[in-house]
């Protein structure tokens, strides 16, 4: 049972497809035939019972929110990836999965440049692909570079659709890298691994553009280092996490504090190095929890009173955070807290 079951969606695998030798692509319903809304960028996170396991894991929608009837997301089967594995394996057509709501503050709406630069490694293409396609099915007026990182042009995902998309709209430019496999003559591929130089080629005024970028931390890394050398603002470059960092905690002062949790009557103290969901959980008081890293929101929940910092918390935006709301599962106390769980 997903541990997120008051916010969960029922969706049915109404179809799944092989992409690449090791990627599929599954297509999802709402049980009752609901429109699912998000918006280009945004997750789920599916949640099933795997040998006995409850796994909660985050999947980026690759489909267009115009695609009203379904959603799509993109699997890698990875090593030691029980749930991915799982997906790839066992989940069948018909069968019923739990997923949260959509969410995520990696979308298309935070951008307010007319030209758009997209860059992407192996499965991190899937929100762009959302991006793409919503850009592609509204005819935005918007310039788009998109860059996609593959060891060989077999691990190309959508390759074809890309390519389509290229030569239908004439303000989208499509270009690749290969890491294991020499490119071809075709002037929009490169070799080896993104570098400065063919971030030069590839976008000469890329701190003119909106950047969003997703694929492991290492490229994402990488990928930041450059473009921050070549002169983009920080406001201007937008990253997925595709992988969950360690939390660390925001002071190291080990201070006391008394946190109320008003909704279930209940109070203990909690010390600086706890997270809110950590005295939650010692308390016995269920959280809808999923990543338990600031990533995928699933357990927001409002702070009626007290301080806090969560310098992780990246599923809520200022907005958010300016009407109340907060992620246990990454915030420390300042002071003494009232929250509504």
């Amino acid at each position: 049972m997903s541990q997120f079951a008051s916010k969960a969606l029922s969706l049915v695998c109404v179809d799944k497809r092989t992409e690449t030798d090791d990627v599929i692509v599954i297509t999802l319903a709402h049980q009752k035939k609901q429109v699912i809304t998000f918006s280009p960028g945004q997750y789920i996170t599916l949640g099933a019972t795997v040998e006995g396991r409850s796994y909660d894991r985050c999947y980026t929608i690759s489909s267009c929110p115009e695609q009203s009837a379904c959603i799509e997301i993109i699997v890698k089967r990875v090593a030691q990836g029980a749930m991915s594995n799982w997906l790839f394996d066992q989940l069948g057509i018909g069968d019923i999965i739990q997923a949260s709501k959509p969410c995520g503050q990696f979308h298309l709406t935070r951008s307010t440049k007319p030209k758009l630069l997209l860059l992407s490694a192996g499965v991190g293409v899937t929100p762009l692909l959302s991006m793409l396609r919503h850009i592609a099915k509204n005819s935005l007026s918007l310039e788009v570079i998109f860059h996609h990182s593959a060891k060989t042009s077999r691990d190309v995902i959508a390759a074809d659709e890309l390519a389509a998309l290229g030569n239908q709209y004439p303000h989208f430019t499509i270009s690749y890298n290969l890491t294991r496999e020499p490119a071809n003559s075709h002037s929009n591929q490169y070799n080896g691994h993104i570098c400065a130089d063919m971030l030069q080629r590839i976008c000469p005024d890329a701190h003119l553009c909106d950047v969003f970028v997703c694929g492991p931390n290492t490229y994402m890394e990488r990928v930041k280092h450059l473009l921050t050398k070549q002169g983009l603002p920080d406001h201007q470059y937008f990253q997925e996490d595709f992988e969950i960092a360690p939390l660390a905690a925001a002071s190291d002062d080990n201070s006391i504090y008394t946190i109320d949790f008003c909704h279930s009557n209940r109070r203990t103290e909690i010390s600086s190095g706890e997270t809110v969901s950590d005295a939650a959980l010692r308390l016995g008081i269920d959280l809808d929890t999923s990543c338990s890293s600031g990533i995928c929101g699933s357990c927001t929940s409002y702070i009626i009173a007290g301080d806090i910092a969560a310098p992780q918390a990246q599923a809520i935006d200022e907005e958010d955070i300016n009407s109340g709301e907060f992620l246990p599962c990454c915030s420390y106390p300042l002071s003494d807290l009232k929250v509504d769980l």
